[in-house]
């Protein structure tokens, strides 16, 4: 584990290949807008932090977070106003989120990011107290359940130099594994999604979009042991289905005949 590198591969991005990817084809313009290359930079982001007025008081020791996601950031300087623009292709967000410390034109304040049939969210970018943090709250609201409020500190101070060696590394050993197929503005439309257990009895989830409908299955790992295998005319259909949007083979290969 502490000696493997992890790999970063084309079309096989996490956010981090997502954010080096995004740095390289920014720097790449520094011809048409002087300057932007050298002002680019990775940041990190420390997602659902449970009491964020401690964790960004504190300014927590770097073995003690887990630096999960990362984000691509430039500072603003409009008149003597700070600010920050974030882009965050790991999350899919579909625009470049305008930060700035007076929350004044042109900050972005909330939008809706995803409005699905049993889910809403609703995102913020904020400056905290301790201007090296933006915050990012999350508003999330399910059928008619109560709405949610959770937060993230991202650190924008100083650029994420180690983000193969911390983030990267994380994924190897993260208990959630996903799949997933997002429009240009980032709407999921497609996907498999699975938590990584301990026994053999461990199930997926696969889903896909037709017509703005969302079609859900879950399936067990195990129906996948033998040929044929278990699955009925349904599930073989929507596991093409959604190898087709996801530009992928991947679950057809389970039930193709021998």
């Amino acid at each position: 584990m502490r000696t493997y590198q992890p790999p970063i591969t084309p079309e096989h991005h996490t956010c981090v290949g997502l954010g080096l990817t995004l740095l390289d084809r920014l720097t790449a313009l520094d011809h048409r807008f002087q300057g932007l290359a050298s002002g680019v930079y990775l940041v990190s982001c420390e997602e659902t932090v449970d009491d964020i007025t401690s964790y960004i008081h504190d300014d927590p020791h770097p073995q003690s977070v887990e630096k999960e996601h990362v984000m691509v950031a430039l500072k603003l300087d409009i008149a003597g106003r700070k600010g920050l623009l974030l882009l965050d292709p790991g999350y899919h967000i579909a625009r470049v989120v305008t930060v700035m410390e007076d929350e004044l034109y042109p900050h972005t304040g909330w939008f809706m990011q995803s409005q699905e049939e049993h889910c809403r969210k609703d995102y913020n970018y904020s400056f905290s107290a301790n201007s090296n943090y933006v915050v990012w709250k999350v508003k999330e609201r399910r059928g008619d359940g109560p709405e949610t409020l959770s937060h993230s500190a991202v650190f924008v101070a100083r650029p994420f130099l180690t983000p193969v060696d911390v983030t990267e590394r994380r994924n190897l050993v993260y208990n959630f594994r996903s799949l997933l197929s997002r429009d240009t503005k980032g709407h999921l439309t497609a996907g498999i999604y699975f938590p990584v257990l301990d026994n053999t009895v461990g199930k997926f989830t696969l889903f896909y979009d037709v017509n703005d409908v969302k079609k859900r299955e879950k399936m067990s790992f195990s129906d996948f042991k033998t040929m044929p295998n278990m699955l009925d005319e349904k599930q073989q259909l929507m596991i093409e289905e959604c190898n087709k949007l996801l530009h992928s083979s991947i679950i057809a290969v389970a039930f193709r005949p021998t």
